[in-house]
């Protein structure tokens, strides 16, 4: 295997020099960074990162933990995650976990790895009820945060950075560094706006079974002020709870087909939800988007796949997974800890399953 002093042969330099390239390229001229990294790669030479990181104290290492490992959103928060970190000269180590003591294991084994920070995704455990549909509990994301925050205060007291992916009310871990949040809000008025502005003024809501707390608390309320602000009409009847799951959207909507006058439009409050949605309607002879217009909320690739494919307002996940590495970096190099905090705007995805009725 080769070591430094073969690469700095090959390179034409001094072992110095080379560790200068992988430690502080700054100090090093291009010429000099682009010699010894092709003589590095043709060498299959990789930078010892424990023994960098015994005399820089730093090993370029980023921490990341996330649950519910089925969530096409956080694959593509975390693809933002490594592409950005990567761009940056950073590696990133990933824990998963579905409880919250394994959650909590798992970021403390991510802590005893010499990470220089670490970035919290989404937190969202879950249990099956009577009828099989995935419902998130609430009371454990509570416990959760309760048990971090003791972590995560000792962390911010000794310098070490930790950017959150904010989810519940923007304030899931107090002692942190900074924040990351979506404007869920704003989102919802994009939604009803939208549909609004097709000619859609009866417009049901399939709502998360959570309606007072967290992300989901925030878009039922911007729903009903939206339905106010452009002059839009919806009705109880109108209004379906749902888990956060495609079957939870398919009986949501199929309790919802069931009333005697429908609404011309659903908002959902997710695009699983949305997906399921689409699937009662087919199932119903009810045909989309020519009888009735459905748009999500997420951007999730699930949107993709189905027929027709999901108009919808996206949080822009990977963007925010990029955002959240930056935001690190800029703590890091700063060493301030201001409680940073910033807001992804929402954009929307015009497809196929919202319908214009001027």
């Amino acid at each position: 295997m080769a070591n430094i002093k073969d690469v700095a042969k090959a390179a034409g330099v001094s072992p110095i020099t080379v560790s200068r390239v992988f430690n502080h390229p700054e100090l090093v001229s291009e010429e000099t960074i682009e010699a010894v990294k092709k003589a590095a790669e043709a060498l299959s030479y990789t930078p010892n990162l424990l023994a960098r990181g015994l005399v820089t104290n730093k090993t370029q290492t980023i921490g990341v933990f996330f649950s519910r490992l089925e969530n096409p959103l956080y694959s593509a928060c975390l693809s933002g995650i490594t592409e950005q970190a990567a761009a940056v000269g950073y590696n990133v180590l990933i824990a998963y976990a579905d409880t919250v003591e394994d959650s909590i294991k798992a970021i403390q084994v991510l802590l005893s790895r010499q990470i220089d920070g670490l970035i919290i995704m989404g937190i969202d455990f879950r249990a099956e009820d009577d009828n099989g549909f995935n419902h998130t509990i609430l009371d454990e994301i509570n416990r959760f945060y309760n048990q971090f925050n003791k972590i995560a205060e000792r962390c911010y007291q000794q310098g070490f950075p930790i950017i959150c992916m904010s989810q519940m009310d923007g304030n899931d871990i107090t002692n942190c560094a900074g924040h990351v949040a979506h404007d869920y809000a704003s989102g919802s008025l994009m939604a009803v706006q939208y549909l609004s502005q097709n000619g859609h003024k009866k417009i049901g809501y399939l709502a998360h079974v959570i309606t007072d707390h967290g992300i989901w608390g925030i878009r039922y309320r911007a729903f009903f002020d939206a339905i106010n602000k452009y002059n839009c009409e919806t009705r109880p009847e109108w209004v379906c709870l749902s888990t956060d799951t495609v079957d939870g959207g398919f009986h949501s909507m199929k309790q919802l087909l069931q009333q005697k006058e429908l609404p011309t439009a659903i908002y959902c409050a997710n695009d699983e939800i949305a997906v399921g949605a689409i699937n009662a309607c087919h199932a119903n002879g009810v045909r989309v988007p020519d009888d009735i217009s459905i748009i999500g909320h997420d951007g999730s690739s699930i949107g993709l796949f189905s027929y027709p494919k999901l108009t919808t307002v996206s949080i822009r996940y990977k963007e925010m997974g990029t955002e959240c590495v930056n935001l690190l970096i800029e703590v890091m190099k700063d060493k301030q800890f201001s409680h940073t905090s910033k807001f992804m705007r929402p954009i929307l995805v015009e497809r196929e399953s919202v319908k214009s009725i001027i």
